[in-house]
């Protein structure tokens, strides 16, 4: 049960992260799929602020200002299969969750991911869905921070991210990626860690997470983190960001993702307004990568102002509190 002034810290903080994801997914919404030279090219000093959608051409989606993505929604799919089937809850809940999601919502088919919709598809025909076992994209770790509030060690955290990335991301890196993120958010919601602490978790977590999966092969996670690390010593943020998108890429790989979305939140110390704007502002699956890199600021208790709280609220029709009602029913039947 929650109760006493650090639950009390607990609850704010489930409600900074999932404020956090809505907030990077919004702010990298504007931009995505474009590059780091073309988004410099039109905002010089970077993306600061809510924009609407301006990656026509590559998109034809037009969605206004403050907007969420796929990011959120399935971070909300996963919270409200969670609250509803609680200790029963199962991957095939959760591919039901997400293809009724697909058959009614709107803007589907302009926001998933590949894998995703692969998973989908096998799900319609009654099939398993094989290529999980080869899928290294992020979808697995975009919705996974309602799994490290809920769960509190790297077993049940680790148990729980593969039930639900099972149909969709079942290879190790992406497990391994989504297991990372999930854990960092549990250690940092309920104030057991700090942000000097996030290299050595996450390396925790990685070696812990090794035998899980397929054995896809791809870029090591570990060794693309090291590198993103050696890039905070850049004195200027244009120069840091430039180098993460040349050298780590802002792809929709977890072994980009991830590494990116770490170092991001150490170069800012964990400000949220300036890693949304970072994450934004460097090209490539810029929304996921806001979503991810926001979530965690927001585990450690960090807010945007007021203010873009209630655009996110009014533009996309959702009360935060109302998940963060869920996450707690969850947490005290679990």
């Amino acid at each position: 049960m929650l109760q006493d002034n650090s639950q009390k810290v607990f609850k704010q903080r489930i409600r900074s992260v999932l404020i956090g994801c809505a907030y990077g997914d919004a702010f990298g919404m504007a931009a995505e799929g474009m590059s780091f030279n073309a988004i410099h090219n039109a905002y010089p000093k970077g993306i600061n602020e809510f924009l609407p959608s301006i990656n026509h051409g590559i998109s034809d989606r037009i969605f206004p200002a403050g907007s969420i993505t796929d990011d959120t929604l399935h971070t909300f799919l996963l919270i409200d299969g969670l609250y509803e089937y609680k200790s029963k809850f199962t991957s095939e809940i959760y591919m039901r969750y997400l293809s009724d999601w697909y058959k009614s919502s709107p803007i589907a088919d302009q926001v998933i991911g590949p894998s995703t919709l692969r998973a989908i598809e096998a799900y319609h025909q009654g099939k398993k869905n094989r290529s999980a076992e080869y899928a290294v994209s992020n979808g697995a770790i975009m919705k996974i921070s309602p799994v490290g509030l809920i769960r509190n060690t790297k077993t049940t955290i680790r148990d729980l991210v593969c039930e639900v990335n099972k149909p969709t991301h079942n290879s190790n890196v992406c497990l391994s990626a989504a297991c990372v993120t999930a854990y960092l958010i549990s250690c940092f919601s309920r104030n057991e860690k700090g942000l000097k602490d996030l290299v050595p978790l996450t390396y925790e977590m990685i070696d812990f997470c090794q035998d899980i999966g397929f054995d896809m092969p791809s870029a090591s996670l570990k060794a693309r983190i090291e590198l993103a690390m050696a890039l905070l010593n850049e004195s200027d943020v244009y120069t840091f960001s430039l180098r993460l998108s040349e050298l780590i890429g802002t792809g929709i790989n977890c072994t980009e993702t991830l590494p990116c979305a770490l170092a991001i939140v150490l170069y800012t110390n964990a400000d949220i307004q300036e890693t949304a704007s970072i994450c934004a502002s460097i090209g490539g699956d810029t929304d996921t990568l806001g979503a991810i890199a926001c979530s965690i600021c927001g585990s450690l208790g960090y807010l945007p102002d007021d203010k873009e709280i209630e655009v996110l609220e009014s533009v996309n029709q959702i009360r935060f509190d109302n998940y963060v009602d869920k996450i707690i029913s969850i947490i005290e039947t679990s």
